[in-house]
């Protein structure tokens, strides 16, 4: 029989969940150094205009996945917005 290595796997990041939004390129988990994306609902965009995240070695993802928050039309400044 083989012996397995005693070596700790490399710790990876866990899919992500979107609130009001869903994600892309969906796995069950990602690796060090992957990258996802991710939507807002219609209606929904995120405040910090972020869509994509990055696994880290230690299990976090950077820049944090941040939430879909209702009323951000992500228009350009100075457009008016539909009443």
């Amino acid at each position: 029989q083989r012996l397995l290595s005693m070596c700790p796997a490399a710790i990876g990041c866990e899919a992500p969940e979107v609130q009001n939004g869903k994600v892309h390129w969906l796995q069950s988990t990602y690796r060090a150094g992957e990258t996802l994306g991710f939507t807002c609902n219609d209606g929904y965009a995120t405040e910090e205009g972020t869509y994509e995240s990055q696994c880290q070695p230690g299990g976090t993802w950077d820049p944090p996945v941040p939430v879909c928050q209702k009323g951000e039309c992500g228009c350009p400044q100075g457009t008016p917005r539909a009443a």
